[in-house]
């Protein structure tokens, strides 16, 4: 099995647990990770490093994928007071007028990031395999932008029969609330990830800054052990279906 991901390894992240049960499943994992702290030709903002991997997927040599594309651009912490500026907002998801020639090009290269995740996963599910995105979930109303309201999302998931499923990450082992959104083709998702919290408070509120100066929101952008383990499970039990 092969499996692309973005990221830099980190304990206990999806890597970790996509070779540690493919193992106990007898099943050989084979995971590339893209990310550009691995050199350029590990850069998804390198058009022949994305179409290099389109042209894979396309001829089946990719079983499944995974697109994390940084997110803090389109983050609803951004309208709140003390917060970051917004670069973004419901009606100009792409990025607001008159910004600085500093955020525009901060939020262009997230949005080219995105979308170059965006058609890898579409052409590894058109090639037979798996494809997973995660992204905050739609907070659904002005001002908030999202990339699940956007058309070019929607008609990927058009395209490709991709499902979404909205789900707190507090119910997959993290600290904090944090309503996320996994599209994919992965049938087990639902299984997994509770759609509901269950929880009285929670030990961390995305909101404001530390006692560090830092924007508490970083603190969400690192996947839970149990989220990791349960995506990764996920992926090969499609994988394990499509071998039967």
């Amino acid at each position: 099995m092969l499996f692309r991901s973005s990221g830099l390894r980190r304990p206990h992240d999806i890597e970790h647990y996509l070779l540690r049960i493919g193992g106990s499943l007898g099943v050989l994992v084979l995971i590339e990770s893209y990310d550009s702290a691995y050199g350029d030709q590990y850069d998804l903002d390198c058009s022949d490093s994305v179409q290099e991997l389109i042209n894979r997927a396309r001829r089946g040599e990719i079983d499944g994928c995974m697109n994390g594309a940084p997110c803090s651009t389109w983050s609803r912490a951004r309208f709140r007071p003390g917060g970051p500026p917004p670069l973004r907002d419901r009606q100009h998801p792409w990025g607001r007028p008159g910004l600085s020639r500093r955020d525009r090009e901060h939020c262009d290269l997230h949005s080219r990031l995105m979308c170059n995740g965006l058609d890898i996963l579409e052409a590894v599910v058109k090639g037979g395999g798996d494809a997973l995105n995660e992204h905050p979930a739609d907070p659904g109303r002005d001002p908030f932008p999202s990339i699940h309201a956007t058309s070019r999302f929607r008609g990927l998931m058009a395209r490709t029969g991709m499902k979404s499923h909205e789900f707190p990450q507090c119910m997959a082992g993290a600290l904090s609330k944090k309503p996320t959104t996994l599209t994919g083709t992965l049938r087990d998702v639902p299984r997994y990830f509770p759609t509901q919290c269950t929880h009285v408070s929670h030990a961390m509120v995305l909101s404001g800054i530390d006692e560090h100066g830092n924007f508490r929101t970083r603190a969400g952008q690192t996947y839970p052990p149990q989220m990791c383990e349960s995506i990764a499970t996920c992926f090969l039990a499609e994988y394990r279906r499509r071998q039967s």
